[in-house]
């Protein structure tokens, strides 16, 4: 609550990072690079809404480097969004590994 004098008496902390952000030199969650570390790439459907019936994963599966593709029709049961999809959490135990 202000003072008589107008004052407050709560004062914002101090942002010691702010100068570090405003240079761009702040390091973020995402500028880490672990040793081992796994990238992912999501691919949606270009067509909202659409009944997607198959994926074919053979190309990204031959690329140089991918150590799993995963797919909401493959992968979990009976699709990520359908409506029998179960409450448990789901274990993508059938990856494609190389």
């Amino acid at each position: 609550m202000p003072s008589e004098q107008g004052e407050s008496h709560w004062k914002k902390p101090a942002r010691i990072d702010s100068v570090d952000k405003a240079l761009g030199r702040a390091k973020y969650a995402a500028d880490m690079v672990l040793p081992g570390m796994l990238f992912a790439k999501v691919v949606r459907s270009p067509y909202p809404h659409a009944n997607i019936l198959s994926v074919d994963t053979t190309e990204a599966e031959k690329l140089p480097g991918v150590k799993a593709v995963v797919t909401g029709i493959k992968d979990t049961p009976r699709g990520l969004y359908s409506e029998s999809f179960p409450t448990q959490e789901t274990t993508f135990s059938s990856l494609t590994k190389k």
